[in-house]
């Protein structure tokens, strides 16, 4: 490792997000395998928490060099009947064949492969990790076809909160969309994602035909159709990683 005072500062890097930024592990797994000592620099075990080194010293991880990869963001219209994951299955759809380059991207956050709409993938482990919490508040918002007419009643039932797992539930809002076919709703949440949306129907005895997430985190499917995808801009990272 150099110590080198006189090497560009704009060059050093922490090793922890070095190893992040390699898409191995998030910073807080790296502390672990250094103090694990399965980390070299420059051919030297590095165990120090908190130790500094240059962009063009040559870092290994179980033997194996690793460098820094470029971070990727792509935004996904996905669509119906696409998995999510990594491993091809020539007998399924996965989302990673409409992505060109998708080496080491991962998902946001688990979708069924019937579900349709917003996917944010990425190989910023630790945003990847940040945005998965389930105590991030992250507004969402879902159309969803369910298999009968929601009746009035449950409606405003779930509007004053829902009972689950032993946690009081509160939607943002749920509405109708179109007041004359009531099993079509539009529902906004800030917390807990898809599954909990399926819980909270099922506990009213409806089941979901079809979902589509238009909305995410502030990102939205204008000019984005289905099976087409995008790269975020450098405002958009920004606000996710403040989030």
């Amino acid at each position: 490792m150099k110590k080198n005072n006189k090497l560009n500062s704009n060059l050093n890097i922490r090793l922890n997000k070095y190893i992040s930024n390699s898409g191995v592990c998030s910073r807080r797994e790296a502390d672990v395998f250094i103090k694990a000592g399965v980390v070299t620099v420059n051919g030297k075990s590095v165990t120090k928490m908190g130790a500094q080194i240059n962009q063009t010293d040559i870092v290994k991880f179980n033997g194996e060099t690793i460098s820094i990869k470029k971070q990727s963001y792509i935004l996904l219209n996905k669509p119906k009947n696409y998995y999510d994951e990594i491993k091809l299955n020539i007998t399924r759809k996965n989302i990673y064949s409409l992505i060109k380059e998708n080496k080491g991207l991962f998902p946001v956050d688990k979708m069924k492969p019937y579900y349709t709409g917003l996917l944010l993938l990425t190989n910023d482990i630790n945003l990847k990790n940040k945005l998965s919490n389930k105590k991030k508040k992250i507004k969402s918002i879902y159309q969803i076809l369910i298999d009968k007419e929601l009746k009035t009643e449950d409606l405003q039932s779930i509007r004053k909160g829902v009972i689950i797992n032993n946690k009081k539930i509160v939607l943002k809002s749920i509405q109708y969309i179109n007041i004359q076919n009531k099993n079509e709703i539009g529902i906004e949440h800030n917390n807990g994602g898809i599954e909990t949306i399926i819980k909270l129907l099922k506990k009213f005895n409806y089941q979901i035909l079809k979902l589509d997430r238009v909305f995410w985190a502030g990102l939205t499917k204008k000019n984005l159709p289905r099976k087409k995808y995008r790269e975020l801009t450098e405002s958009e990272v920004n606000i996710l990683k403040r989030i």
